[in-house]
C-alpha cells in the first residue's frame, strides 16, 4: 500500500546578513537626507527572509516587524522610502499595515510592480502624498511597528521583506543599539520568530579596494635570464563597496623597479573596455622615480564588476654585471616548517581603506595610504649580486605600499 506523507506545517525565518551596524542618519535643511550623500557609505538594506519549509501551502502569511523608533524606510528608485517586496511568481502579496508611534493604524498600499521575470516578482509600497497627508512621515520615520501579509506562501519558496536602508533619526549616541524583532505566522498554524540587536555608529566614508598584481612568464622572476624571464604582466583591480555613478579618480604606480609602455595600458569592465575610462601618464614622478598614471572612470565600480587597468607587459631594469664571479653555494640551511616554501608567490594584500573621495569637479587623484598591510616575505633565488638584483622584490613591495597591493602569482 502507498505510504502517505505526513502534512508538515513550517516555517523558517531570518534577519538577512547585513551592515554590522546600523548607521545615525538626519534630514537637511534642504529635505534631503544625510543617508542621500554618495559620499557615505550607509551598507545593505535591512531584510527578513521567510521561508516555506514544510510540504504544505501555507495560507494568510503575516510577518509582525517591530521598529528601532527613528527607522528610515528603504529609498526606492522614485526617491521616496517605503518598503519592498520579493517573492515567488505563484506568491501574491495581501497588505501592509504600518502602527505609528501615536497608536494609529494605516494602510500602505503595495502600488508598484518593481519587477518580473517570471519566475519572482517584486512589489514597492511607497510613502505617497495621501500618506504622508495621513500622518506618516515621508521617510517612515513614525512607524513604530508593520504588519505584512501574502496571500499564500507555497511549499520550498521564499518571501523577502526589505523595511529599512540601515540609517536611523534617533537621539541614541554611537555604540548604543538599536532593536528589532519579528514574528511570522500563518493561519495553518505555523509560526516563527527572531529579534536583533545592532550597533549604532556613525556612517563611514565611502571604501576604496585596490589589488594590483604582477605575473613573470614561467611563474618565476629571474634576473639572469634569457628567455623572458625579466618581462611580466601588470594588472591592477579598482572597486569600492557599492557602486555609484559619481565620477571617480585614482593614482596608481608600477612598482619600482619596473618599466612599462604608458600606451600599453587599458581600462576593462566586464571584458569591454570602458566607455569614457581615461589613462594619463604624468610621467617618473612617484617618490622613487616611479612610473606614475592617473585613472578617471565617468563611475565607481563596485566589488561585484570592477575595473581592471591591464594589458601591458613590464619590464624588470635589473641588469647583472657580466663580469661578475658567482660565488661557492652556500650549504643548505635546515628546513623550518615555519618558514613558508620558496616556490610560493609573494603576496601583499591590503585592507581596504578610506580616502576622501574625488568628484568629476576636482579633478584630483587620491594618494591612497592602505590602513594596514600583511606581507608574506619570500627570498629570491641567490644569485650573488651585491646590488639592486636581490632588493628588486623590496623596492617593488616599497612602491605598493604606498599606492597599491601587490600580488606575483606562479601559473598553475
Amino acid at each position: 500500500m502507498p505510504v502517505e506523507t505526513p502534512a508538515r506545517n513550517s516555517l523558517d525565518s531570518s534577519f538577512a546578513i547585513g551592515d554590522d551596524n546600523i548607521y545615525r542618519d538626519h534630514v537637511n535643511q534642504d529635505g534631503s537626507h544625510q543617508s542621500d550623500d554618495p559620499k557615505l557609505a550607509y551598507g545593505p538594506q535591512r531584510r527578513i527572509e521567510i521561508i516555506n519549509n514544510g510540504n504544505q501551502t501555507q495560507q494568510d502569511i503575516t510577518t509582525h516587524i517591530d521598529l528601532e523608533p527613528g527607522t528610515v524606510l528603504v529609498k526606492l528608485s522614485n526617491g521616496k522610502y517605503g518598503l519592498l517586496l520579493n517573492s515567488s511568481a505563484i506568491n501574491k502579496p495581501k497588505s501592509i499595515v504600518a502602527t505609528l508611534n501615536d497608536g494609529r493604524k494605516v494602510n500602505i498600499p503595495i502600488s508598484i510592480s518593481t519587477f518580473n521575470d517570471g519566475r519572482s516578482i517584486g512589489y514597492a509600497a511607497p510613502i505617497t502624498s495621501d500618506l504622508i497627508d495621513s500622518g506618516i512621515n515621508a521617510d517612515g520615520t513614525n512607524i513604530a511597528s508593520l504588519d505584512v501579509t501574502y496571500t499564500s506562501l507555497e511549499p520550498g519558496t521564499k518571501l523577502e521583506i526589505s523595511f529599512g536602508n540601515n540609517g536611523l533619526i534617533s537621539d541614541k549616541k554611537p555604540g548604543e543599539v538599536a532593536t528589532y524583532s519579528y514574528t511570522v505566522t500563518s493561519a495553518n498554524g505555523a509560526s516563527h520568530n527572531g529579534v536583533q540587536s545592532i550597533p549604532i555608529a556613525d556612517p563611514k566614508g565611502f571604501q576604496y579596494q585596490f589589488t594590483g598584481w604582477i605575473n613573470f612568464t614561467g611563474g618565476d622572476y629571474q634576473p639572469n635570464s634569457e628567455n623572458g624571464g625579466n618581462l611580466a604582466k601588470v594588472s591592477y583591480t579598482l572597486q569600492h563597496v557599492s557602486y555609484s555613478d559619481e565620477a571617480s579618480s585614482y593614482l596608481i604606480e608600477i612598482p619600482r623597479g619596473f618599466t612599462v609602455n604608458p600606451s600599453d595600458l587599458h581600462l576593462f569592465q566586464k571584458n569591454k573596455e570602458v566607455e569614457g575610462g581615461k589613462i594619463e601618464y604624468l610621467g617618473t614622478v612617484g617618490e622613487h622615480g616611479e612610473q606614475t598614471f592617473v585613472i578617471s572612470i565617468p563611475f565607481m565600480p563596485y566589488y561585484g564588476s570592477p575595473v581592471f587597468v591591464k594589458d601591458a607587459n613590464v619590464t624588470v631594469t635589473y641588469t647583472k654585471n657580466p663580469v661578475e664571479v658567482q660565488p661557492t653555494p652556500k650549504p643548505a640551511e635546515p628546513v623550518d616548517s615555519n618558514k613558508p616554501s620558496p616556490t610560493e608567490p609573494t603576496n601583499i594584500v591590503t585592507n581596504q581603506v578610506n580616502p576622501t573621495p574625488v568628484t568629476a569637479k576636482s579633478q584630483t587623484p587620491n594618494r591612497v595610504a592602505p590602513s594596514q598591510q600583511t606581507t608574506t616575505s619570500k627570498k629570491l633565488p641567490q644569485t650573488g649580486e651585491e646590488h639592486n638584483g636581490l632588493t628588486t622584490i623590496g623596492l617593488l613591495m616599497l612602491s605598493l605600499a604606498t599606492e597599491l597591493s601587490l600580488k606575483k602569482r606562479k601559473k598553475d
